[in-house]
C-alpha cells in the first residue's frame, strides 16, 4: 500500500511540473507573439511612402528606401502614396521628425510620433485588400475618415 502511495505521489508531482513547465512555455510564446508586427501590408506600404518622401525632402537623412509595395493592388499602392503625401514629417508638438536608431542599430523615422500618421495607419489596417475603387475613390474615403476622427 505505501508503494501505491509514492507512486501517486511521484506520477502526481510529475503532473503539476509538467503542467508548470508546459504553463511556462505557453506564456513565453505568448510574449513572443505580442512582440510580433500587428500591420499589415498597407501599413508597411504607408510607413515605405513616407520614408520615399522624406528622403526626398531630406536627401541626406541615410534612410533606407523600400521600393517593395508587398504585393498591393495598383489602386492600393496610387492611394497610399496620394494620402502619404498629404502627412508632415513633425511629431505631436510641431517638432520636425529626425531620423533614430532602433534597438537593433538600424535608422528608423519615427512616424509614429506623428498624429496623423497614426490615424492614417489605424484607417489603412480596415482596409479591404480586394477593392476595386479607384485609387482616387480611396484617397477621398480615406480623407474624410481621417478629418473625422481628428474630429472625433
Amino acid at each position: 500500500m505505501k508503494l501505491q502511495k509514492i507512486v501517486a505521489a511521484i506520477l502526481l508531482m510529475s503532473a503539476q511540473n509538467f503542467i508548470a513547465h508546459d504553463h511556462q512555455a505557453t506564456e513565453q510564446a505568448v510574449q513572443v507573439v505580442k512582440a510580433a508586427c500587428h500591420c499589415g501590408p498597407t501599413e508597411h506600404w504607408l510607413y515605405k511612402v513616407c520614408v520615399k518622401n522624406y528622403m526626398t525632402q531630406f536627401a541626406d537623412a541615410g534612410l533606407n528606401v523600400n521600393d517593395d509595395s508587398e504585393g498591393l493592388s495598383d489602386n492600393l499602392v496610387q492611394a497610399i502614396e496620394m494620402i502619404a503625401a498629404d502627412l508632415k514629417f513633425v511629431d505631436d508638438q510641431g517638432n520636425l521628425l529626425v531620423p533614430a536608431l532602433s534597438a537593433k542599430g538600424n535608422l528608423l523615422l519615427p512616424m509614429n510620433k506623428n498624429a496623423d500618421y497614426k490615424l492614417v495607419k489605424a484607417i489603412l489596417h480596415e482596409v479591404d485588400m480586394t477593392t476595386t475603387l479607384s485609387a482616387q475613390e480611396l484617397y477621398e474615403e480615406w480623407t474624410v475618415a481621417l478629418h473625422s476622427k481628428k474630429a472625433a
